[in-house]
């Protein structure tokens, strides 16, 4: 190692008084375990994309001992696409990112000294249809929400296999209206597609950095129109929404440690595979770490009662 104190840098998406942050610090430092003198600084993008390549700049020029961080790590496709901007030399690992692509794991369109873990690929989108079918079984018709501006990081891949899954059910789910998270009319948007659906309808949250940052407005939304909406992950559920299934994302970001140990104190074998799709089901020799997460506080807010098979299905259910 080039110094006694080995220093990270760790751009975080959330805004930096996010309840969630300390949570997901703490996965990744549990994996990265104890290194004598480590020193972590962080920057926090929150949705704030114009300022992203700004902010990784920033935290590049940052200097402990005579130099910059030794390792970079960070959440997702945007914070990792700054980074990539403007670090060249220094190995960067990310923990949790969509990848529709057929060989998600390929290495191609990630530097090379890119490691990480891909959180879900086309799977995980039919989970979501099914789990909202399965929540609200007369549900007819439903919004996908996510960053529309963000199409060329996966997000339109998403949502237009969300509506191809949607099409699978029996019967059919109209899926096909999409809704800005990032719009300044974000409320008015969803309150709009309730009144106008005239069936019953329901919401599918896609993942977003910008969703995220305005899940309390979404949760908000759903209880005072009481329709059901199904989230990516927990932070939505443990935020008060009503269903969540995605990946374990505390489980990714232990993982992420552990990769950064290893590149930290250059120890032998390397991480292997360099982007890793072992938690997504993605590997057909392995199964899937997707968890599902239920508000039952949130189910009765919208006068919901659900089926006995859903709440068996549940990994965890929140009180």
């Amino acid at each position: 190692m080039s110094r006694q104190r080995p220093f990270v840098g760790m751009f975080m998406n959330l805004a930096e008084g996010d309840r969630e942050i300390s949570a997901r610090r703490e996965s990744f430092l549990r994996g990265i375990g104890q290194i004598p003198g480590l020193t972590i600084a962080n920057c926090y993008g929150a949705g704030d994309f114009g300022n992203y390549r700004n902010k990784a700049q920033a935290l590049r020029d940052l200097v402990v001992d005579g130099s910059g961080p030794d390792l970079y790590f960070t959440g997702c496709w945007p914070s990792l696409r700054a980074l990539n901007g403007v670090v060249k030399d220094k190995p960067i690992v990310f923990a949790g990112m969509a990848n529709l692509r057929e060989d998600p794991a390929a290495t191609d369109e990630y530097g090379k000294n890119v490691y990480g873990f891909i959180s879900y690929g086309k799977n995980l989108c039919g989970e979501w249809v099914r789990l909202l079918r399965a929540v609200k079984p007369t549900v007819a018709r439903a919004a996908v929400v996510y960053d529309m501006d963000r199409e060329r990081y996966n997000a339109k891949w998403v949502y237009d296999e969300i509506v191809a899954q949607a099409q699978k059910l029996s019967p059919k789910l109209d899926a096909t209206r999409a809704i800005d998270c990032g719009s300044a009319t974000l409320d008015a948007d969803l309150a709009r597609f309730v009144k106008e659906a005239g069936t019953p309808a329901g919401v599918i949250v896609g993942v977003s950095v910008l969703a995220a940052a305005k899940r309390q407005a979404i949760i908000k939304f759903a209880a005072d129109h009481k329709v059901p909406v199904v989230y990516p992950n927990r932070l939505y559920t443990f935020s008060g929404g009503l269903v969540s299934k995605g990946t374990y994302i505390q489980g990714l970001y232990h993982s992420a440690g552990q990769y950064a140990r290893k590149l930290l104190l250059k120890e032998e074998p390397p991480p292997s595979p360099r982007i890793d799709i072992t938690q997504t089901g993605l590997d057909s020799s392995k199964k899937a770490v997707f968890e599902t997460v239920i508000n039952a506080k949130a189910a009765k807010a919208i006068g919901l009662e659900l089926e006995p098979s859903v709440l068996k299905s549940a990994d965890l259910i929140i009180d």
